[in-house]
């Protein structure tokens, strides 16, 4: 019997190291698709509406007539607002910094705008010498503050500051997003709780975490604001010899 229990135990093992491996090569090939979208989106959509903007600017300056220059202008504000949006979609599909500049100075313009645009006061800063690490990790870390911050804009309350702090040390990355905010009652062992309080990002961060073999930590009470603690192995030698 004995045996036999064992034989389950391994086998099982087995088919989750499996069921991992197959979730995380779906995971990224889901990000290389973002990449190409956004790289597609970017090219073609947008250099078309770039000379959509330039025609209808030339066909403008041309017009005598009050009311068809109106019915232009207003088609150059329609074009313009759908610019927006399609900058927007691009951002969330694949944020071109992460890929032009690196992860941290992507990480640093996107707190830094979202403070902007919030009004929130934000601190952020880095701890230890800047370290490479696999991009699927930095891309997971980058949608989290996105998520985290996101968050704190809708449920944290008034007069919230914020903290971001991103650690390298020899063997791990870790992320650090703290908010003096209103808080909420989090169970660390029940996900169910989470869901029943409307917390499904805060799932999908760690289920995000999970799929580049990293953890994620919450921490938080009604009142007393919200920690949230990401960790990732800069690689899979150094987890292994963690």
């Amino acid at each position: 019997m004995l045996v036999h229990l064992e034989e389950d135990a391994q086998a099982r093992q087995r088919a989750e190291a499996e069921r991992d491996a197959v979730l995380s090569r779906l995971y990224r090939a889901g990000q290389d698709e973002r990449r190409r979208l956004a790289r597609d989106l970017h090219d073609h959509a947008g250099q078309q509406l770039v000379t959509l903007t330039f025609g209808l600017r030339k066909i403008a300056s041309r017009l005598s007539c009050p009311t068809a220059l109106h019915e232009v202008e207003q088609l150059l504000r329609h074009t313009q607002d759908i610019g927006q949006s399609l900058r927007r979609v691009t951002l969330e599909l694949r944020p071109a910094a992460l890929d032009e500049f690196g992860f941290v100075t992507a990480l640093r313009s996107l707190v830094d705008e979202w403070s902007r645009v919030t009004e929130i006061v934000t601190e952020f800063q880095i701890v230890g010498e800047e370290l490479d690490f696999p991009l699927e990790t930095a891309i997971t870390l980058y949608r989290l503050a996105q998520e985290a911050l996101t968050n704190v804009a809708k449920h944290a309350g008034p007069d919230v500051s914020v903290s971001v702090v991103l650690r390298f040390s020899a063997l791990q990355v870790t992320l650090t997003i703290d908010d003096n905010g209103s808080g909420f009652a989090a169970d660390e062992a029940i996900a169910t709780s989470l869901v029943s309080q409307g917390k499904l990002g805060l799932l999908g961060m760690r289920e995000r975490m999970s799929l580049v073999d990293g953890t994620l930590n919450i921490e938080s009470a009604p009142g007393r604001g919200t920690s949230i603690v990401a960790r990732a192995y800069r690689s899979v030698e150094e987890r292994g010899h963690a």
